[in-house]
């Protein structure tokens, strides 16, 4: 069975620090994420085709993989692009598409 229709969002357990490649690719459900505190890794084109409107990204990233948010623009509030690497955007949480919002 494909998580193409099934997996609305999801949650990180906190002991898990790496996502590996493509394990989302395609899950056109997918709309949400939150990662636990202890993710460090991201690989490639984990969430490519994925329609994430909000996700929360670990404080503790350290490597976002090649083409993760593959068709996915962040903007800081002020609206300028960021570059798609863990130092610009881990400890954020981001909503409709990639918009920054601080974490209250």
């Amino acid at each position: 069975m494909s998580c193409a229709t099934w997996i609305p969002s999801l949650r990180w357990r906190r002991q898990l620090e790496e996502v590996g490649f493509y394990v989302f690719y395609g899950c056109v459900s997918l709309k949400g994420a939150i990662q636990g505190e202890s993710l460090r890794i991201i690989g490639t084109r984990v969430f490519v085709s994925c329609p994430l409107v909000n996700f929360d990204l670990s404080s503790v990233l350290k490597s976002v993989k090649p083409l993760v948010f593959e068709g996915l623009e962040f903007q800081d509030a002020e609206g300028n692009v960021l570059y798609q690497t863990a130092k610009a955007l881990r400890g954020h949480s981001y909503q409709g598409g990639g918009v920054l919002v601080e974490r209250s």
